[in-house]
């Protein structure tokens, strides 16, 4: 990254590093770690954007290479990321539509056991009565 090209424009701007931070919300620290190379990319964008300037105005060629590539990596995790995401939520849903059908045919038992509730509850009824023929 060149420093000094930073340093220009906050000159031209009028802008100390410490208003600087507080545009975009960081610390002075972080615009210091600028000048040792400490920065992250979106701390750059944040920078450039607040300025009104080009992200690229702050790299030469070969730096500008590497911001892009850069930039294709971290779109290329953003796409593994989505895909395991996309992953977890088709496993998700195939255990919900699994615990649906299960939840179906535990509803299709519960109906058998109240017909065999009430089949039992009509033979006790038989039975009492023939106890009673009987005995009585």
């Amino acid at each position: 990254m060149n420093i000094n090209i930073l340093e220009q424009i906050l000159e031209s701007k009028n802008i100390s590093q410490r208003e600087l931070a507080d545009m975009i919300n960081v610390t002075p620290n972080t615009i210091t770690n600028l000048k040792k190379g400490d920065f992250k990319i979106s701390t750059l964008e944040k920078i450039a954007k607040a300025l009104n300037v080009n992200i690229s105005i702050f790299f030469d060629e070969t730096q500008n290479n590497d911001m892009i590539k850069l930039k294709v990596k971290q779109g290329e995790n953003n796409i593994i990321n989505l895909n395991g995401t996309i992953s977890d939520l088709e496993s998700v849903r195939n255990e919900n539509i699994m615990l649906r059908e299960r939840l179906r045919e535990m509803e299709k038992d519960k109906v058998e056991l109240i017909k065999d509730k009430a089949q039992l509850i009509k033979n006790i009824e038989f039975l009492q009565k023939l106890l009673e023929k009987h005995s009585g």
